[in-house]
């Protein structure tokens, strides 16, 4: 035993008979988290134009008994900060469970003198949903993230769009009028489960950050978010010559393709199989076998050892766009058709034609089990004659599908005992019998058939209006659709750790409000998630990463843990308190200097516990 470790409990003793024994407060995640969403300036964009409070009757009572006044409270952006992250530190906290939660935290030195836990009440968090609906969501999240891309530097070059579902539970019956969106019953995209729900729209650009955000009635498509979206960040894509929208299949609309020509905007998208210049442009390209198609990208599959590789073909192709106009006397939209000509890609991915080829094949054996099932019956039956046999065989052939598979009838005749009358036969009577006919079905395959199937088997079309050049080529356009995942994990993140579901909230105003709670939650997660890889990338540092592995593409995930051991000390002493953080080391600091945060994050009064350096 070193003297460190046997003066240490006879200071504490002698601490604690002082009543000077230490404070120890957990501080992890939450200012760092903290301190992005105040350089994004969320809770300056909320209370400005806000009406200061009213002194209510808890103030005139301690006026009139001489005590002192009640403290103010958390503005509603205050209360929108803390709601937020809650949702970064704690995956997500209920609302009556808010006071709680924040009350393990120091909460004057992040808010002021002013609060204290108990404000964070869920009355007062329910009216600071009511607050954010009334300022407008929409503009409020576009002003906060049009601040974000000049603060830090993002770009929009490309833009991705999708739509999810979020299940919630409860009646939701709700009045005729009701403002907010209105939950319904519907096919979530997760499960395909009937449920009631509400729907997420999501834009965000190549880094994953949201540009905008909503939640919608839960019958919504995927197109009117595609053009709500579109509208609500027209001012941020604006000044970037180069800025394309890319989205799902659902986005080769006539209508959605003719609003993003009107944006000026570029754009990528899947054409669906329904489409008429789907199938144009597979056929003008497959008088080349695939085989013999340029190899554009290759990609080597964790989980497989074949490689994927990706072929591609371009054709140009018509498309019809519906560009609005100015509106008619009635108010309604006009809109003006035009067709361009764009370049269509065809892609044929190695590993989707593995995966096509394997659902073919089983789908082709289903449907040969279902005929062999299905002929049974036809089996048993006999004929009077051949045509009564050949108009029961056309019967069954229009009723049963043979998709994949011809069928081979052949009729068989045969002699059958007929009936005999009444009594006991003759000895040497001979049964009386006739003539029947039955049917016998067979089954081939149908090897053009199949070899048509398998001949488009991996194969997608992409459109792009951009046309092709040495600058911009296939390769590009594929590697910038591919990037659509940045948005589907973008919606993971709000179904997982973020808990977006299910809700409980019985105003769907509130349910809106509350979806800005974690729109802003994930700009704040992939904000910071962005700029300490780009960091690390450039100066080619590493920070600890899970198993305390280097890493130089940590996720926001990986940051957070690295706080994890992070707490305050506070020690009273006769001339006041002294504040040491603890747990803090080089790695800490870098990511700090990476996020222009002050290295005692806020928090220490007089010096720091550095573990790196000792105390």
């Amino acid at each position: 035993m070193n003297a460190s470790s046997r003066i240490a409990p006879v200071v504490g003793t002698i601490l604690q008979s002082q009543d000077l024994a230490p404070r120890y407060e957990h501080v992890g995640f939450v200012p760092v988290a903290l301190g992005v969403l105040r350089q994004m300036k969320v809770a300056q964009f909320v209370d400005k134009g806000l009406e200061p409070k009213h002194q209510g009757p808890q103030h005139t009572k301690a006026r009139a008994d001489g005590e002192p006044a009640p403290l103010a409270g958390p503005t509603p952006g205050q209360c929108l900060e803390a709601m937020v992250v809650s949702v970064l530190d704690a995956g997500r906290v209920t609302l009556y469970g808010m006071e709680d939660w924040v009350r393990q935290l120091p909460v004057q030195q992040y808010w002021g003198p002013h609060v204290a836990a108990e404000h964070f009440s869920d009355d007062r968090l329910a009216s600071t949903l009511d607050t954010l609906w009334e300022t407008g969501l929409e503009s409020l999240f576009g002003r906060v993230m049009a601040h974000s891309l000049t603060r830090f530097e993002l770009t929009v070059a490309r833009l991705h769009c999708d739509g999810s579902t979020v299940t919630l539970q409860g009646a939701y019956e709700l009045p005729e009028g009701e403002p907010g969106p209105v939950p319904l019953r519907g096919f979530s995209k997760d499960n395909d489960r009937d449920c009631k729900q509400l729907v997420i729209g999501a834009t965000v650009q190549q880094d994953g950050i949201p540009l905008a955000f909503g939640l919608y009635d839960g019958n919504t498509t995927d197109q009117p978010i595609y053009r709500g979206h579109m509208e609500a960040i027209a001012t941020a894509m604006r000044g970037s010559a180069t800025t394309t929208f890319i989205a799902d299949c659902k986005l080769c609309d006539q209508y959605c393709l003719g609003a993003l020509a009107k944006q000026h905007l570029d754009v990528i998208t899947l054409i669906p199989r329904t489409h008429s210049s789907h199938q144009k442009s597979v056929d003008a390209v497959l008088a080349v076998p695939w085989e013999q198609w340029p190899v554009v990208l290759e990609r080597v599959s964790r989980t497989s050892e074949e490689p994927t590789e990706f072929r591609c073909m371009s054709v140009p192709v018509d498309m019809q766009l519906a560009v609005p106009g100015e509106l008619d006397d009635k108010g309604e939209p006009t809109y003006e058709t035009k067709t361009l000509s764009w370049t269509a890609i065809v892609v044929h991915s190695s590993q989707l034609a593995r995966v096509h080829t394997v659902k073919l094949k089983a789908r082709w054996d289903k449907v040969h089990a279902g005929l062999r099932q299905a002929a049974k019956a036809l089996h048993k039956e006999r004929f009077e004659t051949e045509e009564l046999a050949k108009q029961s065989v056309a019967r069954w052939l229009k009723a049963t599908k043979t998709k994949a598979w011809k069928v081979v009838s052949r009729l068989v005749q045969e002699s059958v005992p007929m009936p005999r009358g009444r009594g006991r036969p003759k000895v040497a009577q001979v049964p009386a019998t006739k003539q029947v006919c039955r049917v016998e079905l067979s089954f081939e395959p149908d090897e053009q058939l199949r070899s048509s199937a398998l001949a488009t088997a991996g194969l997608f079309v992409l459109v792009s209006s951009r046309p092709l050049s040495e600058t911009f080529t296939a390769s590009d356009v594929l590697e910038q659709y591919r990037e659509q995942h940045q948005v589907e994990t973008a919606f993971r993140w709000l179904k997982q750790p973020g808990a977006v579901a299910p809700m409980f909230l019985h105003k769907p105003s509130r349910l809106a409000a509350l979806g800005l709670v974690f729109a802003l939650a994930l700009a704040v997660y992939r904000i910071i998630q962005h700029r300490v890889r780009t960091a690390l990338a450039s100066t080619g540092q590493t920070i600890p990463g899970n198993n305390h592995q280097p890493t130089r593409k940590p996720t926001t995930t990986v940051v957070a843990k690295l706080f994890h051991n992070v707490h305050r000390i506070i020690m009273p002493t006769p001339q006041g308190e002294r504040v040491w953080l603890q747990g803090l080391n080089s790695a800490h600091e870098l990511v700090l200097a990476i996020l222009e945060l002050p290295i005692d994050l806020g928090l220490s009064e007089s010096c720091l516990l550095d573990e790196s350096r000792g105390a």
